[in-house]
C-alpha cells in the first residue's frame, strides 16, 4: 500500500479489515520484487536509503535545479 495523501495508513488498513470482515491486516514496508528492502530497520529502494533519497529530492525541488527521482 502507498500511504494515502491525507496522512496515516492506519485508518485505511482498518477500513480494509472492516470491508474484508477480518480482525486485522499485515503490512510490510519492503517488497523485494519492487526493489524495496529493510536492513537494520532502514528502508531502501534499490541501493538508496529512502530517507536520504526523499531528502535529496526535496532539496532539488526547493533549489529548482533539475529533478531527482527514485
Amino acid at each position: 500500500m502507498t500511504p494515502p495523501p491525507k496522512g496515516n495508513i492506519g485508518p485505511v488498513a482498518e477500513a480494509l479489515a472492516n470491508a474484508l470482515d477480518v480482525n486485522g491486516v499485515v503490512a510490510g514496508p519492503a517488497f523485494s520484487t519492487l526493489g524495496r528492502t529493510v536492513h537494520q530497520g532502514h528502508l531502501f529502494v534499490k541501493d538508496r536509503l529512502v530517507s536520504e533519497a526523499f531528502l535529496e529530492k526535496a532539496l532539488v525541488a526547493l533549489s529548482g535545479s533539475g529533478s531527482a527521482a527514485l
